[in-house]
């Protein structure tokens, strides 16, 4: 890179000596005299924030800190993640691997209401997450490569052998949840319940006993049981004859509305549990503190294409642990 004077901007420059082991130059048009200016130390956490956070790619971190794409990678290798215990466990049975965040839990409350799920990123590779609504924090997450209930059970009773007192689960239908954890609170997520019923009636039904059963999923999550529960009585002493329609060959007509009817009455004691406890437990009714969880996660990592599975890690570990 040609030197330029920074009094004159002229390029008529000559060295001119050292002094501190500095190089100096001399301006030939107008005799001033400068040195190298000082190279800011490099603050590999603002390096890695801009890279994770910021959605920098390697090309616009190597401009902005004139440096090679090799050096910026190879600093964003070696930048260790603060407050994150990177101690896998490994299981054999389920072919999994696990991260707990032990040093921050330790420092908090142990009683919680848990919203689990986990999210899809491609073939083999799922991220399962553990949620505290009321600490706005991960308690856990790990690498999975599918979704089963044995994982599920398996790190929620990891949870409890850390002194975490689980005070209510929400999560999108797990029927293995009431078997394994009768004496804990299930709260259903009320848009899973929606989107099952918008599956089978679509989301502009023609039918007017379909309308009605939509209009009465989408006030699932601010009315009281009470009056929704007379609402789907009366909805179904109205639609009975409706829904027991044949055709020849003997089969139900109507049978994607008998369906979405038969899915909320499956899931009804469990899609107002947090008005049961209300005045003891504050229950989000929906999972979707996770949900915006995991389409920011995949919009960052879809930005750091061609990741090794390093970096990928790293990136998902620095995000889910904020």
């Amino acid at each position: 890179m040609e030197k330029q004077c920074k009094k004159c901007w002229s390029y008529s420059i000559k060295k001119d000596g050292k002094m501190r082991n500095k190089q100096r130059y001399k301006c030939t048009n107008c005799w001033y005299v400068f040195q190298n200016a000082r190279r800011e130390l490099m603050n590999w956490e603002s390096l890695w924030n801009e890279y994770s956070k910021w959605k920098q790619s390697y090309n616009q971190l190597s401009e902005r800190h004139n440096m090679s794409i090799y050096k910026v990678r190879k600093l964003l290798d070696s930048y260790k993640l603060q407050g994150i215990n990177n101690n896998k466990v490994i299981s054999d049975s389920w072919d999994t691997i696990s991260k707990i965040n032990i040093e921050w839990s330790l420092q908090v409350t142990k009683r919680t209401v848990i919203v689990m799920d986990t999210t899809y990123f491609w073939r083999r590779y799922w991220i399962m997450v553990f949620r505290s609504p009321s600490l706005h924090k991960n308690l856990s997450w790990k690498e999975v490569r599918y979704e089963t209930k044995e994982l599920y059970i398996q790190w929620i009773m990891e949870l409890k052998e850390q002194g975490w007192t689980i005070e209510a689960i929400v999560c999108d239908w797990r029927k293995w949840v009431l078997e394994w954890f009768k004496d804990i609170p299930i709260q259903m997520c009320v848009f899973h319940q929606m989107k099952i019923v918008r599956t089978q009636i679509t989301s502009h039904p023609k039918l007017e006993a379909n309308k009605e059963l939509k209009d009465f999923v989408s006030m699932l999550w601010k009315c009281r049981e009470t009056t929704m529960k007379a609402w789907i009585e009366d909805w179904y002493e109205r639609y009975k004859d409706f829904l027991k329609e044949r055709n020849e060959d003997n089969k139900l007509i109507h049978i994607r509305t008998v369906r979405a009817y038969k899915s909320i009455i499956h899931h009804w004691d469990y899609l107002f549990t947090y008005q049961h406890y209300k005045w003891k437990i504050p229950i989000p009714t929906t999972t979707n503190s996770l949900e915006w969880t995991f389409s920011h996660l995949k919009e960052k990592v879809r930005i750091h294409r061609w990741l090794t599975p390093e970096r990928r890690e790293k990136v998902i570990d620095d995000y889910l642990s904020l």
